[in-house]
């Protein structure tokens, strides 16, 4: 299970396209979604698609699902992260990374271009895609098609790149979650972290209004036979704690 425990990186991206810029900060480890052109979330959008070899990436709803890849998909990698917007609340969303594998002769196509090709660009040449797809046990699942144009000069050594997109739901997808991820044969079960394992997090508190009660804590006094309990940070400000108990099956105050 992923409990936040992420790496520290620092990344800015812009999707002058899809209207979304996405930033990522070490310190924090929140994505923040920064719409820039009024572009509609949708209720489950890709708003991140990107990689070092391609361009013009872009992700939709395949209905109904199809055959028809063209990049084998060597490696999956998929995990959740806390995404904010201004304006909303944060809620969890999909980040999904993989490993995708050109073929040798999609390179020496791209490579033998001539300079006539090159002034007079194929308008009718076809992008490069993939099929995603996520499900979890109560769903029928989501598939995203997606599409991208290839720049081989961009590939490893061994004729392969890296594709990241950022997947937001809906007010957030659920705590707690279960997700099969599946592309090009290969599988994945990710498990969104609780509501509580996200609020033990102090930095991220904050960000969510279900984190923002006080914490308590007990020290139990085995002398006076008693328990003691502790508001962290204790202010005026914080509105009067109720404790309930219950004795000989009543309720009390």
């Amino acid at each position: 299970m992923l409990v936040f425990g992420w790496g520290l990186f620092w990344m800015f991206l812009s999707l002058t396209k899809s209207g979304w810029s996405v930033e990522v900060s070490d310190k924090n480890e929140v994505i923040w979604l920064q719409n820039t052109n009024d572009a509609p979330t949708g209720s489950a959008a890709v708003l991140w698609c990107s990689g070092p070899a391609l361009s013009e990436c872009t992700a939709y709803d395949e209905i109904p699902v199809t055959d028809g890849d063209t990049i084998d998909v060597m490696k999956l990698n998929s995990d959740f992260r806390l995404c904010c917007e201004k304006g909303r609340e944060c809620g969890l969303c999909l980040v999904i990374n993989a490993t995708l594998h050109i073929s040798p002769d999609k390179d020496q196509e791209s490579g033998g271009q001539s300079g006539a090709d090159e002034e007079y660009p194929n308008e009718e040449n076809d992008k490069e895609s993939f099929r995603l797809c996520y499900k979890d046990s109560a769903s029928i699942g989501t598939c995203k098609k997606v599409e991208f144009n290839l720049n081989t000069k961009g590939l490893n050594p061994g004729n392969q790149t890296e594709i990241s997109m950022v997947i937001s739901h809906n007010g957030g997808f659920p705590f707690s979650l279960q997700l099969d991820v599946t592309a090009n044969g290969f599988s994945q079960a990710v498990t969104a972290p609780s509501l509580q394992e996200v609020c033990s997090q102090k930095k991220l508190q904050k960000y969510l209004p279900s984190c923002q009660g006080p914490t308590i804590t007990h020290v139990i006094n085995h002398t006076m036979n008693w328990m003691e309990l502790l508001v962290e940070g204790e202010s005026e400000d914080l509105p009067s704690l109720c404790v309930q108990y219950e004795k000989k099956e009543f309720v009390r105050e």
